[in-house]
C-alpha cells in the first residue's frame, strides 16, 4: 500500500512540475460551444464541467477568454436552474479576471452587468462601465451604445427611487 501511495504522490509531483502551458483559444472549441443563443442544458452542463476542470494556471495566452467563457457558462447555468450557488459563482469570475486583466474590456463589461443586474449595485456597475468606456475603442463603444444606455438607464432609475 505504501508503494502505491508513494508512486501516486511522485507521479502527481512530476505531472504538476511539467504542466504544459497552452493558448486557451487552441482549446476553446473542445471545451465550450456556449453562445448567446444557447438553450440546451446538456451543452451548458458539459461546457461548465470542462471549463471548471481546466486549471487556469496552465493557460499562458488568452486567459481572459477563458474567464469570459466560464462567466457565460455560470450565467447560463443560473438562468436555466435559478440555483443561487451559480449566482455566487457568476460574481466571483469577473473579480478574479479583473485582478489579472484590469483593462480587458470584456471583463469590465461583465463586471458592470453583473453588479447592476444580479446584485443591484449600481455604484460599482457605473465605475466598471466608466473603465469599460475608457479602455474601449471608439467603434466598440458606438457598436454597444444601446446596451450602455440601457445599463445607465437601469441604474439611473434605481438611483431615483
Amino acid at each position: 500500500m505504501y508503494k502505491i501511495l508513494l508512486t501516486v504522490f511522485l507521479f502527481s509531483l512530476c505531472a504538476a512540475g511539467n504542466a504544459q502551458q497552452v493558448d486557451y483559444l487552441e482549446l476553446r472549441a473542445d471545451l465550450t460551444s456556449i453562445n448567446c443563443t444557447t438553450r440546451d442544458t446538456n451543452v451548458v452542463n458539459t461546457s461548465l464541467h470542462l471549463l471548471e476542470a481546466l486549471n487556469p494556471d496552465t493557460i499562458s495566452e488568452n486567459k481572459d477568454h477563458y474567464y469570459s467563457d466560464l462567466y457565460n457558462a455560470f450565467y447560463f447555468k443560473f438562468l436555466m436552474s435559478r440555483d443561487s450557488a451559480y449566482l455566487e459563482k457568476i460574481s466571483t469570475v469577473p473579480g478574479i479576471a479583473r485582478e489579472e486583466y484590469p483593462e480587458i474590456t470584456k471583463v469590465l463589461w461583465e463586471s458592470a452587468f453583473t453588479s447592476a443586474y444580479f446584485f443591484n449595485d449600481c455604484e460599482s456597475s457605473m465605475k466598471y462601465l466608466q473603465r469599460y468606456i475608457r479602455y474601449s475603442e471608439p467603434e466598440v463603444i458606438e457598436d454597444n451604445q444601446e446596451q450602455i444606455d440601457f445599463l445607465r438607464t437601469k441604474c439611473e432609475g434605481e438611483a431615483g427611487e
